[in-house]
């Protein structure tokens, strides 16, 4: 959990709000990298779904990366340790599917951000598959080949991004068959995909 007393402590000791939310998120398992202040992209980031950046380098490791005033993005998928998140794009979004997890008691990560919200989620399975705008309502999956902005970071219209629910020490590790709520448009039933995560080979 990112603890705000730790936050200040971190802060008066040289490190920014968002350095140490980096180096807090990067030691929960996730891939963050910076993008300009106030905009959702603009810096190269398609490497980083498949490497992560060293967190202690001297000349580019997370305190150098996050120095001054940036936007922190978190890489989803198999970089992140299987990270998806729902990705709400009104508050009317937000809330339902957050309802949807605790009804399922599923500790709920959620970040609020300029139009409604973020929930954070590992899959126990592998990497989930990303699904697009347009499909649900109001409502993207943010996984395989996606990024979403973390909290400390300012949306283009001048909201922030913050924390609004860390429940537990960890962000909470699903399968993936638990989001079992999502319809399509339609009203049709929508089931996440993922590729399973294969057996690392012995050196």
């Amino acid at each position: 959990m990112l603890d705000q007393n730790e936050i200040d402590r971190e802060i008066h000791a040289g490190l920014t709000e968002t350095q140490h939310t980096a180096f807090a998120l990067y030691d929960q398992g996730l891939n963050v990298f910076p993008q300009p202040y106030k905009k959702k992209g603009g810096y190269p980031w398609q490497r980083l779904q498949y490497i992560r950046l060293n967190r202690d380098h001297e000349a580019y490791g997370l305190k150098t990366l996050f120095a001054g005033r940036c936007n922190l993005a978190i890489m989803c998928g198999q970089t992140s340790d299987n990270l998806f998140v729902i990705d709400c794009e009104t508050p009317q979004a937000f809330a339902y599917h957050r309802q949807q997890i605790q009804q399922r008691n599923i500790p709920l990560w959620a970040v609020k951000t300029g139009r409604g919200g973020h929930i954070y989620l590992k899959s126990i399975r592998g990497e989930v598959h990303s699904i697009e705008s347009g499909q649900i309502a109001d409502t993207e999956i943010k996984g395989r080949r996606g990024y979403v902005l973390g909290a400390s970071s300012r949306h283009p219209n001048g909201s922030a991004y913050h924390w609004v629910s860390q429940q537990g020490e960890q962000i909470p590790r699903v399968d993936p068959n638990q989001i079992d709520w999502l319809q399509d448009i339609d009203g049709c039933a929508i089931n996440l995909n993922w590729d399973a995560t294969r057996p690392r080979k012995r050196s």
